[in-house]
């Protein structure tokens, strides 16, 4: 055979697999769809081939794109409120529908209810639970375009097509098999935007939006949360279709406003325009968060309804201080569809194992899927122009970003230190070594200079020093130091050694630090101090399944000694005496220590503290101080009502109990248990709002706190609409604290319980709070962060 003939037959085979493959070359039919009367584009309009469940739907400008397999094929468009046309397209040429509009009628409707509306939905919200048990599964093919823009224009577009699976009990699973974006997006392989998961769909009981959950307007219930009342008529060809006029009953409920219509004989829904009711809010520093949604249903097998697209426009905007500093809108424009449904069909269990969004990289590498797939919604002109001038010089970050003064005055400051940081060139060089130096200033050390050390070698070790001297002792006590090697995994184990003076008791308010502050301001020393030497044991592990939970347990060999010391110096003059340090017991301390954590406490209560700690110390039978010492301490949140909402009602609480036994000793004065109190103006979460100054301290305590947040709900019983959407939250609070103090003539409970009012969300981060304690007729007004979440 010779050269020419086997080039012929290589083409002619060549040319007929791009006939016969339509992965290849595929065929995509085109058109618009418009208002037979004005020309107007007619946006959303199905657009279906006859016989099957292959559809889309057009874009805003009423044009649209279809895969079609062969010619001639027969098109079907529909669109309420017009008289649906079929044609046939016997070629690729764009094949235009001018669509016939169907006159409002007010036809008579003979029901029971005053509002025939009732009647309708409950006949839709009836059906739709016979009809809804018979589907199991489905497999579909879905597209996805989010636009972004800002108040200038287009930012970003991305666009995802996939393959859909859901099952009842599994819920929903997808791979992505094509995706293309503008430029300036950055997404890497195998990452990709879902095209079916973010898609709500207004025909489920429960819809979820941002974090709220929405009663759906087909909802078992929703008749009693809904008021429903019918505004017209119209025909889909001989078939009436109602539309019905949608509000919640109470302004408190997480649900839509809006309108559907339903489509007569089967009483479903067959369009949804709905947005999110005055329910849907937000805290700061979110003053905006608009969403709206037009939805279209259609049957399958006859009486299985399900959504064909989707188009919403969501609007978020910042608080602005204009001039100083905004932030423009963020603004997404999304429409989606669904098509060639396949209805309770076998699905694997592979499908749904892993993460619900996986990624075919092979297939949006090559950038077929959109052309196999078809049905892909086409652009408006702006989207083209976007797509075609948008690169990655138009950054993301400064589509979104801060404007204004401040703003500017800040990235000046920036680029000022950046300039600075060769002036800085040992310090940095010495912390990226992993140094760190300390200080802080107290009535018994005086003023404390020190270095620190912490380095990584490896996934596992770690190995920390510190070394430093006071201003306020003598001899030995001048000096501090310590260091530890830690291996840490799932397990852990650290070693440590330390000689230094340290605080008889930890504080959750208030670091050495910040009390350094404040003692220079002239405020008294907050804490007592007490010398430790001695050798440290810690073992542990993590389990990671339950709850992040971690089992510790510490072997201490330690010599405790008392430290004396009285500095009253401070920046304002004042010079107030400090009160002396207080005594210890001391001697050889041997103890060890089991614990177990779960979760983790915060003080600053911007959000829920979930927690749990319980542990016990006992003294060796060797050691010259003897006690056990046990201690528990729990918090939580419980959800009270507005359960929908991103953020329901809560009451947080928390609680903290220590108690000794040790034969009728007290604990020594460096293991007693204290309550905390809050400052003359500050307050931290966990302590008491009405002790100031010194805490509790105690061979027993029992102490409670509790914080019930009503959210904005009083303003909004109340028609406060500013304050609402301001983010001002009301909170109750109390506390109640009962201590067995340690005196010398024996020990004493004393109690001290408090009720209090807030005032959350001044400027977005910051809290008014009154206390009253019990028994003392007196309030104390403070200040702190407020509770966000």
């Amino acid at each position: 055979m010779t050269r020419r003939r086997i080039f012929r037959v290589a083409g002619l085979i060549l040319l007929g697999c791009m006939v016969c493959s339509p992965e290849i070359f595929a065929q995509i039919l085109r058109g618009r769809v418009s208002d037979a009367a004005t020309n107007e584009p007619l946006p959303a309009a199905t657009v279906q081939i006859a016989g099957t469940y292959r559809g889309t739907i057009t874009n805003n400008d009423g044009m649209y794109e279809i895969a079609v397999d062969d010619l001639p094929v027969d098109i079907v468009v529909r669109y309420i409120g017009f008289r649906t046309d079929t044609l046939t397209a016997h070629t690729l040429t764009p094949l235009e529908f001018r669509l016939e509009p169907v006159a409002l009628e007010m036809e008579q409707l003979v029901v029971t209810e005053d509002d025939p509306a009732i009647w309708i939905m409950r006949q839709v919200i009836e059906r739709k639970q016979i009809w809804r048990k018979q589907l199991n599964t489905f497999e579909a093919q879905a597209y996805s375009r989010y636009t972004f823009s800002n108040d200038s224009g287009i930012v970003a577009i991305v666009e995802s097509a996939a393959t859909t699976w859901w099952d009842q009990d599994r819920r929903l699973r997808e791979e992505v098999t094509g995706s293309r974006s503008t430029g300036n997006v950055p997404l890497g392989d195998g990452e990709a935007l879902p095209a079916a998961s973010i898609m709500v769909n207004l025909y489920d009981d429960d819809v979820r939006i941002s974090g709220h959950t929405l009663i759906g307007v087909t909802h078992p219930d929703a008749l009693d949360r809904y008021v429903f009342t019918l505004e017209g008529m119209r025909r889909v060809d001989d078939v009436l279709v109602y539309d019905i006029a949608v509000e919640p009953k109470q302004n408190l409920t997480s649900a839509f406003v809006g309108s559907v219509s339903v489509i007569d004989g089967d009483f479903a829904l067959i369009e949804a325009r709905l947005r999110p009711g005055p329910a849907f809010l937000f805290p700061f520093p979110i003053q905006k968060y608009e969403v709206t949604y037009l939805q279209q249903f259609s049957d399958y097998d006859g009486e299985i309804w399900l959504p064909m697209d989707l188009r919403s426009n969501i609007i978020v905007e910042l608080v602005s201080m204009e001039p100083l500093l905004s932030f423009p809108p963020f603004i997404i424009d999304m429409v989606s569809r669904f098509t060639d449904y396949q209805l309770n069909v076998e699905l694997a269990d592979s499908l749904f194992e892993g993460s619900y969004l996986q990624v075919d990289s092979s297939a949006v590498s090559s950038g077929e899927s959109f052309q196999r797939e078809g049905a892909i919604v086409p652009l408006t002109p702006k989207e083209t122009v976007a797509y075609a001038s948008i690169d990655s010089t138009h950054s993301l970050g400064e589509a979104y970003g801060p404007r204004g003064s401040l703003w500017d005055r800040a990235e000046r400051l920036a680029e000022m230190e950046e300039r600075r940081s060769s002036a800085r060139g040992v310090f940095s060089f010495v912390t990226d070594l992993g140094f760190m130096p300390q200080a802080w200033y107290n009535r018994v050390d005086a003023l404390h200079l020190g270095l620190g050390y912490k380095k990584g070698f490896g996934e596992i070790l770690e190995v920390q020093a510190q070394g430093g001297f006071n201003t306020g002792q003598e001899g030995d006590a001048r000096y501090s130091y310590q260091g530890s090697i830690r291996l840490d995994k799932d397990w852990f184990i650290d070693i440590g050694y330390r000689a230094e003076n340290v605080p008889t008791y930890s504080s959750n308010s208030k670091s050495r630090l910040s009390n350094s502050g404040l003692m220079l301001l002239g405020q008294e020393d907050y804490f007592d101090y007490y010398r430790r030497e001695g050798i440290s044991f810690t073992g542990g592990y993590r389990i990671k399944r339950w709850r992040s939970a971690t089992i510790t347990g510490t072997y201490l060999h330690e010599k405790h000694s008392g430290l004396t010391g009285n500095v009253s110096y401070d920046l304002l003059g004042k010079s107030t005496l400090q009160r002396p340090n207080g005594a210890i017991q001391e001697g050889d301390l041997r103890t060890f220590t089991a614990t177990l954590r779960i979760g983790r406490e915060i003080p600053i209560k911007i959000g829920p503290s979930r927690h749990f700690e319980s542990s016990i110390e006992i003294s060796m039978p060797w050691s010259d101080i003897s006690f056990r010492r046990y201690n528990l301490k729990a918090g939580g949140r419980i959800t009270t009502f507005l359960q929908r909402r991103l953020l329901p009602a809560t009451l947080d609480y928390g609680i903290s109990v220590g108690l000794s036994s040790d034969g009728g000793r007290t604990l020594p004065p460096q293991r007693t248990f204290v309550v905390e109190g809050g400052t003359t103006v500050y307050h931290w979460g966990g302590s008491l709002y009405t002790l100031q100054g010194l805490p509790y301290q105690g061979n027993a305590i029992v102490f409670g706190h509790w914080e019930h947040n009503f959210r904005t709900l009083f303003f909004e019983i109340l028609g406060l609409e500013w304050m609402t959407n301001k983010g001002y939250n009301v909170l109750v609070f109390g506390g109640h604290a009962f201590v067995r103090e340690a005196r010398p003539w024996g020990n004493k409970w004393i109690d001290h319980n408090e009720l209090g009012v807030s005032l959350s969300g001044i400027f977005g981060v910051m809290r008014l709070d009154l206390a009253y304690r019990i028994g003392e007729n007196q309030f104390y007004p403070a200040i702190s962060v407020a509770r966000i979440f």
